[in-house]
C-alpha cells in the first residue's frame, strides 16, 4: 500500500477502534463504526487498483522491452543489407540515417 494511504488507514482503523470502545458517547453521532470502515474499504480497493495498473505497467515495460530487442535485430539486418545495397556509393548510406565512417 501507498504511505500515504498506509498512513490514513491507520488513522482510520484507530478512531474505529476508539469509536467501538465508546461506542456510548458515539451512538448520537452520525458517523459510525461501520462508516469508517466503508473509509477503510475506499482506501484498500483504490490500493488493489493501483497494484493492478502496476502490475500491468509492469507487464507493458516488459513486453516494450521485448519488442525493443526483436525490432534492434531487424534494424541490424535492414542496415547490413543497405550498406551492402550501397558497397559502390556509400554516401548514399546518409539517406538512411547510417553513418558510415
Amino acid at each position: 500500500m501507498l504511505k500515504y494511504l498506509t498512513k490514513i488507514s491507520e488513522r482510520l482503523a484507530n478512531l474505529k477502534s476508539g469509536m467501538e470502545k465508546n461506542a456510548d458517547k458515539w451512538n448520537q453521532m452520525p458517523e459510525d463504526p461501520s462508516f469508517v470502515q466503508s473509509l477503510i474499504d475506499e482506501i484498500k480497493s483504490k490500493d488493489k487498483e493501483i497494484e493492478k495498473l502496476r502490475n500491468t505497467l509492469s507487464q507493458k515495460y516488459s513486453e516494450a522491452r521485448a519488442i525493443s530487442r526483436e525490432k534492434q535485430e531487424l534494424i541490424y539486418l535492414l542496415e547490413k543489407r543497405a550498406i551492402g545495397l550501397h558497397a559502390e556509393n556509400p554516401e548514399k548510406l546518409n539517406e538512411y540515417g547510417i553513418l558510415k565512417s
